[in-house]
């Protein structure tokens, strides 16, 4: 009986030989196919990524630049000051002083009313008020509607207005 029990253990010893056998082999295989097998789709990631845009030209890329010599010019005092900024074509003549000099201003339906320039305020008591020429012409609309076109200067001057070209003549009934 002993040899009986004794090729029975035997048995299940070869039984576990095998199925270790068998295991590692299919170990092996499915090693193989999982190495071979396409890489895992990526997870979704919480991290913000860089979005690249390509700038949309704005409409003003076009538009020329100009050169305009601003100048503030006050005849009673003796005072004169000139700066060269650049200017966009089309820019009005407020907003080019505005780059070379602080103006104080206000809007009005007619447009703006520009009453200082650099610190110096108009003096209606002497009658003198800011007006403002470009290219040796006084302007014919305020600044905020006068819109830039050439290279040239934009000189502001501190005087009184020679109301004799806008007053009704003496013919007038």
């Amino acid at each position: 009986m002993q040899s009986h029990a004794n090729s029975k253990k035997g048995e299940t010893e070869n039984m576990k030989k095998g199925i270790i056998v068998l295991l590692m082999a299919f170990s092996f295989v499915l090693a193989g196919c999982v190495q071979n097998a396409a890489p895992p789709a990526p997870t979704p990631s919480l991290t913000p990524t860089a979005i690249i845009q390509t700038p949309t030209p704005s409409p003003t890329a076009s538009l020329e630049k100009l050169g305009i010599n601003v100048s503030v010019s006050i005849p009673s005092e003796n005072y004169f000051n000139s700066k060269t900024v650049e200017a966009d074509e089309g820019e009005s003549a407020l907003a080019v002083s505005s780059k070379a000099f602080e103006l104080l201003y206000k809007n009005y339906s007619f447009g703006a009313y520009v009453y200082s320039v650099e610190g110096f305020a108009d003096d209606s008591g002497k009658g003198e008020y800011w007006q403002y020429y470009f290219n040796g012409n006084l302007a014919p609309v305020g600044a905020s509607d006068f819109r830039i076109s050439e290279e040239g200067v934009l000189e502001w001057r501190l005087e009184s207005p020679d109301l004799g070209a806008y007053a009704p003549s003496e013919n007038a009934s």
